[in-house]
């Protein structure tokens, strides 16, 4: 069975999007966490956050922006988004998980949730993940096609 890296096909299509932005971005591919076994697909990192964020993709991004790749046959559950959310849980599951990265590379300095955003990238739309998360009460908003906040 020949076995396919969605993973490197993922990151540079994601470059590629932002290209326009190429200047303003950091990317860390596959960065692995504290215990090895958990890695961040991949980690944008913008170095000017008043720069404009050309690609609807991007246009939420803050500071660091974790991003998380489902590849074609994957689900994206609220189960796997949970997951994924809480490497490093504790209060806040995004922050912590970015201030576990963050620790890792030796940057030091205060961080607020405004700092940080996930992104979830499939190739088809998650209706059982959005059901999930309307009967919590989270809003879904469809900003361009196939692009969800």
């Amino acid at each position: 069975m020949k076995i396919i890296d969605w993973h490197s096909g993922f990151v540079s299509a994601m470059k590629l999007e932002l290209i326009a932005n190429e200047k303003d971005l950091v990317y860390d591919e596959e960065h692995p966490l504290a215990n090895r076994a958990q890695r961040i697909d991949l980690l944008v990192i913008r170095n000017d956050n008043a720069a404009r964020i050309i690609n609807p993709i991007g246009e939420v991004f803050s500071k660091f922006n974790i991003c998380e790749y489902k590849s074609p046959g994957q689900s994206l559950t609220y189960g796997i988004s949970h997951k994924v959310r809480s490497n490093a849980a504790r209060a806040d599951p995004i922050r912590d998980r970015v201030i576990l990265y963050l620790n890792e590379t030796q940057h030091d300095r205060n961080y607020n949730a405004n700092d940080y955003t996930m992104t979830f990238v499939r190739e088809s739309h998650p209706y059982s993940l959005f059901r999930r998360l309307a009967t919590d009460g989270i809003r879904i908003e469809n900003n361009d096609q196939g692009i969800y906040r």
